[in-house]
């Protein structure tokens, strides 16, 4: 890799224990200056990812220099997943993070490497991940993963006056603003689906009325991080310094569909995020008219400009999109996948369709 020096760097590599915490949340804010979590937050959001974790499982490399201090991190959150059926552990590489004055170095290679090289013995059985930048899917191709195919992006939009004025600078403020007040009303009208006897209210917590919806994911071939009740609560309720809202749909007693939103930034915009939806396949298209409406909803009344969320291109969830009026954006992920050498692989390009992805496979979602 001729971009990197082949000065011999003064840093060396080991596991990460609990009392890195402060030094690598210090990296974080040199590396994200802009982000204003403090450190204590991140601290919190760091054990959370790798500690209490149900999985019980954990790696989490990092670059140390002479003094102590942390230059390097790469992470792997552990996720429990379904490959055509089987039962297996798949790690999500997270934050990954290399001090500036070391980014000509050899240090970033050579962590993923290591960390490749060692993940099995942590009881991680591949990785995967979604990447948006050409520049850090090109490296991590070459680092060893393999790109399977696109993961879109799909819209909703609210308030479309400031993405018009973006676009269109030079005609003036005000005809602008009386066009994009008409259009934000029609945008936040409501497509009228019956719901069908199928009520939809917040979950505080999931408990094991969720089970038979999660046991009902594992028909079919298909590629899928797995739900449990202990799961769910761990990405959804959990979360310190983070504030999801989930929707449980209902069909009499039984839970049949939920939501998981959160509002945040997304490329400067204001927007709700579908973090996670699912519905059981049984009343996939009921069920997830009726989250959908409650989503569409939740938007208005927040006064979002987007809800946007990201799904697998051959998931049927994404008619159900269309129709609650989403529409692919330019934004786009690529899914990638790494096995260890030497394993029967379970992956290839023709597995793709059968791949189930969202932000539920994220760290920062």
């Amino acid at each position: 890799m001729a971009e990197f020096a082949s000065a011999s760097p003064h840093y060396r590599l080991r596991e990460a224990i609990d009392a890195d915490v402060p030094s690598i949340a210090r990296l974080y804010a040199r590396v994200e200056p802009d982000d204003p979590v403090t450190s204590d937050e991140y601290a919190r959001t760091w054990r959370w990812l790798h500690q209490a974790n149900p999985t019980g499982r954990s790696k989490v490399l990092i670059g140390v220099d002479s003094a102590g201090e942390v230059v390097g991190h790469v992470a792997l959150v552990p996720f429990a997943f379904f490959a055509d059926g089987t039962e297996c552990t798949a790690g999500f590489p997270c934050q990954l993070m290399v001090d500036e004055r070391l980014r000509r170095t050899l240090l970033y290679p050579q962590m993923v490497k290591q960390l490749f090289r060692e993940y099995p013995e942590a009881g991680f059985d591949c990785a995967y991940a979604q990447i948006v930048r050409p520049r850090v899917l090109q490296s991590n191709i070459a680092l060893g993963f393999k790109p399977l195919g696109g993961l879109p992006v799909y819209v909703r939009p609210y308030r479309i006056a400031r993405p018009i004025r973006e676009a269109l600078p030079a005609i003036a403020a005000g005809p602008i603003d009386i066009a994009g007040e008409v259009a934000n009303a029609i945008l936040r009208l409501r497509v009228p689906w019956p719901r069908r006897g199928i009520l939809v209210r917040p979950l505080e917590r999931f408990d094991t009325r969720v089970e038979p919806l999660c046991r009902s994911l594992r028909e079919g071939p298909t590629f899928r991080a797995r739900r449990s009740t202990e799961i769910l609560n761990w990405r959804f309720i959990d979360p310190p310094d983070r504030v999801y809202q989930v929707l449980g749909a209902w069909a009499g007693g039984d839970l049949i569909g939920y939501a998981a939103t959160r509002r945040m930034l997304m490329q400067g915009f204001d927007v709700l995020a579908v973090v996670d939806l699912v519905v059981r396949p049984a009343f996939a298209t009921p069920a997830a008219r009726a989250l959908l409406q409650a989503i569409h909803a939740r938007a208005s009344n927040l006064g979002v400009e987007l809800s946007a969320c990201m799904l697998s291109p051959h998931d049927p969830l994404k008619l159900r999109l269309f129709e609650a009026g989403f529409l692919p954006s330019p934004e786009r992920f690529t899914l990638v996948v790494h096995e260890p050498a030497g394993r029967v692989s379970h992956v290839s390009a023709d597995s793709f369709p059968r791949w189930r992805v969202s932000w539920f496979d994220h760290d920062f979602v």
